[in-house]
């Protein structure tokens, strides 16, 4: 072998290694080489490192000591002896993309949780506190940096919405006007699209700022440019769903009306939820006292809200009345001691709500009115205004009837409310306000109960006259009856909505029956009218194809599960029209019956949506914290994935 006098080749000076070592029977091998594990960068050949170099020339040896494989191996040899901060580089450079999931991770969740982007570097030192070392490689924590990451994941985040909606064959717009905390007018949009799966799916899309006011010209140009920059086609904006207000929903210049211009099949919905809230306003209008009433729960709200010797003191009578009650009844009462609630407009159940507080602590309020008479005017008045008869009748009757209402407020403001779900949730509230009014003389029987001398409300010494009687059951039926009327009038039958009723299936009838051949002629009629005026459907095609689909239809009824027992939400409907997207076949037989299956599965007909992110906007843009306009909607888009 060769000796070290004879070879100088086999001995590197700047590191001071004779790396050259012979393995009898095998070959030579580099000790640098395989200390560092490198291999040729240019066909990555492991000779000398993994296995041994056979040629036991000293060409062999002079080779080797020049190439980039070996001296990639003293580079590193050098930066371990030279450097302090080798080991720190390394794991920094292995932990990259790691760390990068982490951070991204932890700025996502800041944003989901409505938390200033200014917080952003205390979590990830806390993040490293808290066991995490290897945050302390993420070097980027400037303002700007974080800025950048947040920009970057709302575009991510855009950009998938984007993406999948502008796929579907047809999307809604959910769009409302708000006033952010700047006093500065956004454009709130969401959309509605079927996903890849076939099911509706309602995402926000944008938000934007309104300098010329919110005109409905000026509405439908910002609706219009937040179309164009998201890359969607307009044409495929096939229905739209706002609050009512004039400037969204006006004959002439609304917003709708001028889009409509451009989008000639473009079908305009006024929130059913707003339509509700509407319809309890114009009854209450017409009948004086209840509108009284609700301005008498607010009245009470602020008494205690702005003042906290009142608030004690309210505290203070409810622990005094909790120890007139027996003790098994105290732990009990404890659990449902409330405070009074705020009843505003804005707030579609909260009526409701306030009323049940006012009902559950009806003797601590007049005692607490008691108590500050002398010394505030306002308490004498409320005292003189609740401590009457006409004030507990009209408590007792709002207490029954707002409980259906409240019910279906609910079930409108569901986050994917088809129009399926429509029609039986406006029935179901209809017939227990008729129970209402059967149960009149129950509810009459209770109130004189709980103002008997031993009752509920006995302390508040309210005298029970026949008249008084006689005058809450008149009361009772009128407020129903204008219910009912403002309700009916509110919810009419749409008849272009009400064509989509082809695809439910329970309506469907046999193939023996009589009327099976012309089921669903005049809706689908309606509907060919409507879509063919811009060639979104061809008509004749589509009458041919509704009369093979109905036989079609009567296979998939008996597959439906939801045919015995439908729920909200989860209709024979709603089974229909999911299968009918999301199979690729039935795509090739009924084109343009898949079309409106489509506009049907993204027809919005709530503004719930849109409703919920003002509110964010206003949560998350605050006196002390005033995010930018860009920031404010990409934290918004967090919020609704």
């Amino acid at each position: 072998m060769f000796s070290r006098n004879e070879n100088h080749n086999a001995y590197d000076e700047s590191t001071g290694i004779w790396w050259l070592v012979y393995d009898e029977n095998q070959g030579m091998f580099c000790v640098l080489c395989r200390s560092h594990n490198t291999t040729s960068p240019t066909n990555g050949d492991g000779t000398s490192n993994s296995k041994p170099c056979v040629r036991n020339i000293t060409q062999a040896i002079k080779l080797h000591a020049n190439s980039e494989m070996h001296k990639t191996a003293i580079n590193k040899e050098h930066l371990q002896r030279v450097s302090p901060f080798h080991k720190e580089v390394q794991q920094q450079e292995t932990m990259k993309n790691e760390v990068l999931v982490k951070v991204f991770s932890s700025l996502y969740w800041l944003a989901k949780e409505e938390i200033a982007n200014k917080k952003a570097t205390q979590l990830i030192e806390l993040l490293e506190r808290l066991g995490l070392e290897e945050m302390r490689h993420f070097k980027h924590r400037s303002r700007a940096s974080i800025r950048e990451i947040f920009l970057f994941l709302g575009k991510a985040v855009k950009n998938r919405v984007i993406t999948d909606a502008a796929s579907s064959d047809a999307f809604g717009c959910l769009a409302d006007e708000v006033t952010d905390i700047s006093v500065l007018q956004q454009f709130v949009v969401f959309v509605k699209y079927v996903n890849s799966s076939g099911k509706p799916q309602t995402d926000f899309l944008h938000t934007q700022h309104m300098t010329n006011g919110a005109t409905g010209e000026e509405l439908a140009k910002c609706l219009k440019n937040i179309v164009q920059e998201c890359q969607m086609e307009l044409k495929k904006m096939k229905s739209c769903v706002t609050d009512g207000a004039g400037a969204m929903i006006g004959r002439h210049n609304g917003m709708a009306a001028i889009i409509k211009r451009d989008v000639p099949d473009l079908i305009n919905i006024h929130c059913v939820c707003h339509r509700l809230a509407l319809a309890c306003a114009d009854a209450s209008k017409e009948l004086s006292y209840i509108k009284k009433v609700e301005g008498l729960l607010l009245q009470v709200w602020k008494f205690y809200e702005y003042s906290p010797k009142k608030t004690a003191k309210f505290a203070i009578v409810q622990g005094q009345l909790l120890n007139l009650l027996p003790k098994e009844q105290l732990s009990e009462a404890k659990k449902h001691m409330k405070k009074a609630k705020k009843a505003v407009a804005s707030r579609w159940l909260s009526f409701d709500v306030s009323v049940g507080a006012m009902i559950q602590e009806f003797i601590a309020h007049l005692q607490t009115f008691e108590f500050f008479k002398e010394e505030d005017a306002t308490a004498c008045g409320l005292l003189t205004q609740t401590r009457c008869h006409k004030f507990i009748r009209a408590i007792y009757i709002l207490k029954e009837v707002l409980a259906p209402l409240a019910v279906l407020s609910k079930t409108l403001q569901q986050g994917e409310l088809s129009f399926a779900d429509l029609p039986p949730a406006v029935s179901y509230c209809l017939a227990k306000l008729d129970d209402v009014l059967k149960r009149k003389d129950v509810i009459l029987a209770t109130l004189s109960d709980d103002l008997a001398e031993n009752g509920k409300f006995g302390l508040a010494g309210i005298q029970i006259t026949e008249a008084s009687t006689t005058v809450l059951g008149g009361l009772l039926t009128t407020y129903v009856a204008k219910l009912r009327e403002n309700i009916s009038a509110r919810f009419p039958s749409l008849p272009l909505v009400q064509a989509f009723s082809i695809f439910d299936l329970q309506r469907l009838p046999a193939k023996e029956a009589t009327d099976f051949k012309t089921y669903g002629v005049n809706h689908v009629a309606t509907l060919a009218d409507h879509f063919g005026v811009t060639e979104y459907v061809d008509v004749e095609a589509l009458k041919s194809e509704w009369e093979h689909f109905k036989f079609v239809a009567q296979d998939l009824k008996t597959e439906c599960p939801m045919t015995t027992t439908p729920q909200p939400g989860n209709t024979p409907t709603e089974w229909l029209l999911t299968k009918l997207c999301g199979i690729s076949s039935f795509r090739a037989m009924f084109p343009n019956l898949m079309k409106l299956a489509t506009v049907a599965q993204t027809l919005p007909m709530t503004n719930a949506w849109p409703e919920r992110g003002a509110s964010a906007l206003k949560r998350i843009k605050t006196r002390l914290f005033a995010l930018s306009i860009f920031l404010s909607e990409i934290s918004i888009r967090f919020l609704f994935l």
